[in-house]
């Protein structure tokens, strides 16, 4: 995956979609640790598309599964405040950063 998405970067360097899904292959491939590699990876896609909630989301989502909930928690809230108000999409990520601080929650007691 990540030999694939590298080919599609070098064809479309300002792609924030391709530069988000190579940082969910980068922690893929090291067993969901989010390795350099990955950060780089999602900070350039944050940077492409700075209004757009897609990279802060995934890019959580990626450290979710490395168990670091404070980082996810941070990057949810950013993606949060970039959704469109009474969206759907506005909907799931509050509902998912409510159970994210919930979990926070119980693991400071």
């Amino acid at each position: 995956a990540v030999g694939l998405l590298l080919g599609g970067i070098r064809q479309q360097r300002d792609n924030a979609a391709l530069w988000t899904a190579l940082g969910q292959a980068y922690a893929a491939a090291d067993e969901d640790n989010v390795s350099p590699a990955a950060r780089f990876a999602f900070a350039r896609a944050m940077r492409l598309w700075p209004d757009h909630p897609g990279p802060p989301f995934f890019a959580g989502l990626t450290y979710i599964r490395a168990g670091e909930f404070t980082t996810a928690r941070a990057l949810w809230a950013r993606s949060l405040v970039r959704t469109t108000p009474g969206s759907r999409v506005r909907e799931q990520v509050a509902e998912r950063l409510m159970l994210l601080d919930q979990l926070l929650a119980m693991d400071g007691r």
